[in-house]
């Protein structure tokens, strides 16, 4: 067990010591989600607008929808999840 344990510190003491307790562990479209949810509203709706370039510099355009917001808030990623995700974040914190 002590050879284990000793090898469990060294892999990962570094990185706890790290970690910004303060920061919320999820991402922003599960955080999204969650508040929406806890509101009592519908989910969040993410449409994908346009996708620009060629693989593998594409820029992915996306709109998220969520009731609380007067119209969808747009944004643009290097992937539709990164989209999405950047998109879901100004949404939380248009509405919080």
């Amino acid at each position: 067990m002590a050879p284990a344990r000793v090898l469990v510190e060294n892999l990962f003491t570094a990185r706890v010591a790290g970690l910004d307790p303060s920061l919320p562990g999820k991402d922003p479209k599960t955080c999204l989600q969650e508040l929406l949810q806890a509101r009592g509203l519908p989910l969040p709706v993410y449409e994908l607008l346009d996708v620009v370039g060629e693989s593998p510099d594409q820029v992915f355009r996306v709109a998220c929808f969520a009731d609380g917001l007067e119209s969808a808030l747009q944004a643009s990623g290097s992937s539709r999840r990164r989209a999405e995700q950047i998109a879901a974040a100004a949404v939380l914190e248009k509405i919080q």
